[in-house]
């Protein structure tokens, strides 16, 4: 009765871990899926249309997000703080700031191994200028 009951309890532990493992990438892959999404979906911004300001964007889901402030100065992307990011993995993708400041598109190349949270910055870029256009 003992070995029988300790058996269950095994098997009760590993399906268990077995639904948080699947559930954990569920969740991933849902995240990821948001992130490219809004990426794939950016335009492009005509800065000589956007006034000096600054402007909070966002962009993501679950798992990948980020939330950031665009400054426009001069019809120029000046600046991006990031005021807040999410992103599985630990995968900030901060490289992707300075190549948006550089190239002055959101668009950009992605950070290679954090290519989800690289596009979720890049269309909170996006989404903070999309509006603004004069």
């Amino acid at each position: 009765m003992k070995k029988t009951a300790k058996r269950i309890i095994i098997v009760v532990i590993i399906m268990i871990g077995a639904l948080a493992v699947a559930g954990y990438s569920f969740v991933v892959r849902q995240s990821n899926t948001a992130a490219n999404i809004q990426y794939d979906t950016m335009g492009t911004i005509d800065l000589s249309q956007i006034p000096d300001g600054v402007y909070r964007g966002y962009a993501g889901k679950w798992m990948v997000q980020v939330t950031l402030d665009v400054t426009v100065s001069d019809h120029q992307i000046t600046d991006i703080q990031i005021v807040r990011q999410v992103c599985g993995g630990n995968y900030k993708a901060l490289d992707t700031v300075p190549r948006i400041l550089e190239a002055q598109t959101a668009n950009v190349d992605a950070v290679t191994g954090a290519t989800s949270t690289s596009k979720a910055i890049m269309a909170a870029v996006y989404n903070a200028l999309r509006d603004h256009a004069q």
